[in-house]
């Protein structure tokens, strides 16, 4: 239900107690961690916490405070790390001429090498800035850092710089210092700022939120940042929950992760360039992502999961692989219980083969590539759960990041003529069948409950 954007759990800090703190998280709903190695120390540590812990990804950098340290086998040490699958951004890097722990000069210089840095890795970067506001706008103009994406880590600008964040393609992370009772000024920032920019983090084990405020910070803790984020916005906890947690989906579908060509024409399906597969329309949305990067990173994505899955019977089911992870991805909305999968599978295929509509959003069976051929304004702005535009801002495709089980199930699909199911169990079974009759009597049953 919610990601920590940041926390630091390579640190010390956490050296006696870290499973203890990981299963907390996991206790108090926080699906996924982002763990920084901001110095040389620190990165094999975040990777192996990382590699550790399937909910647990690495970012890599070296922070303003020790941009003095830069000698010539960080980079190429850094390099070499960040091609690990589970490291999803570079970072922290910026600017902080609060503690001015690294000459100024230094850490001007050390953050534009780290941009272009992040820019050959494919990777979107993480962002430090604390009193050094139109500096860090500065650079991330001049270092053209929009083409990278990425987040404001820790945000303590006022609107406008937010703004100006925004217009070049980054999120804002707010902290548990919102929280604080000294925070007056950044909600009003955060009141007036799209839910859909934001995301929440813990920098644990700093800046703890209140009512924890003196002790170490920890991931579990992020929840009390999303309540009052909540609060502020008039929307409700779970609402926070479910659009933070997409946010994160939004920014590695962005970020160009980088993936061989030969890679890219298998997922394609036909070894040409899939623009006039996604809806032009889209492109407003979603600053400087292209077809090519979206596929890209959808591949690298799945391949940390999924590189012993038999790709090769999409073709066997009469889809691309990139049609399996939409349909994936479906399943994954639908599914609570593992054995409803394959069941599901089937019954997407069935109707998939027979023509039928899938009772879902029209860009969803745009990106299938049947049944609607042309998208218009009206399908594009239908307010529906299924509906990648609307929801995240993405062209035509995956409604979610689908895990494992579900991409196996997509590949995998039960051997039935089920095409028809409904939700009919309290603990999220679904019931299956191959009749129209059987299938309303189940739905006027439900209904009659329902009432």
């Amino acid at each position: 239900m919610l990601i920590d954007s940041h926390a630091h759990l390579e640190m010390s800090d956490f050296k006696k107690d870290l499973e203890e703190v990981i299963q907390r998280a996991k206790e108090s709903g926080v699906d996924y961690i982002f763990t920084v190695g901001t110095e040389k120390r620190d990165w094999m540590r975040a990777l192996e916490i990382a590699d550790g812990h399937p909910s647990i990804y690495a970012i890599l950098g070296v922070h303003p405070h020790n941009a003095k340290e830069i000698d010539n086998q960080t980079y190429p040490t850094l390099m070499k790390l960040c091609r690990e699958k589970k490291v999803k951004a570079y970072g922290e890097i910026g600017l902080d001429f609060f503690r001015n722990l690294s000459p100024r000069e230094i850490q001007i210089e050390r953050f534009r090498e780290q941009i272009g840095l992040a820019r050959d890795l494919n990777l979107p970067i993480v962002v430090h800035d604390r009193d050094a506001h139109q500096e860090t706008l500065d650079i991330l103009k001049s270092e053209k850092a929009g083409d990278c994406g990425g987040i404001i880590h820790c945000f303590s600008g006022d609107y406008e710089m937010a703004k100006k964040c925004l217009d070049m393609g980054f999120s804002i992370s707010v902290p548990g210092t919102i929280t604080f009772k000294n925070a007056e000024a950044f909600h009003e920032v955060v009141r007036r700022l799209p839910l859909d920019s934001l995301l929440v983090e813990t920098d644990a084990p700093y800046l703890t939120p209140v009512p924890f405020r003196g002790k170490r910070n920890e991931p579990s803790y992020v929840r009390y940042t999303a309540q009052k984020l909540a609060e502020i916005k008039k929307v409700s906890f779970e609402k926070v929950a479910e659009v933070t947690e997409g946010n994160i989906s939004v920014r590695e579908f962005q970020a160009a992760l980088g993936v061989d060509d030969y890679k890219y024409r298998f997922l394609s399906g036909t070894g040409g360039n899939l623009e006039g597969f996604l809806f032009p329309k889209t492109y407003d949305v979603t600053s400087q992502t292209t077809a090519h990067r979206l596929i890209n990173t959808l591949l690298k994505q799945f391949n940390i999961e999924t590189e012993n899955l038999e790709w090769s019977r999409a073709q066997s089911l009469g889809v691309t692989p990139y049609q399996v992870v939409v349909i994936a991805s479906m399943i994954e909305r639908e599914a609570k219980l593992p054995e409803d999968r394959p069941l599901i599978a089937s019954v997407i295929y069935n109707r998939l083969h027979k023509g039928m509509k899938l009772g879902i959003c029209a860009t969803v069976e745009y990106a299938l590539g049947y049944n609607k051929p042309v998208l218009s304004d009206k399908d594009v702005e239908v307010d529906s759960p299924y509906n990648t535009y609307r929801i995240k801002g993405l062209p035509p495709g995956p409604i979610c990041n689908p895990g494992f089980e579900s991409i196996s199930a997509a590949l995998h699909p039960a051997s039935t003529d089920y095409i028809y199911y409904i939700l009919t169990g309290a603990n999220g079974k679904h019931s299956f069948t191959a009749d129209y009759q059987q299938f309303a009597r189940w739905k006027a049953e439900l209904n009659q409950k329902q009432q």
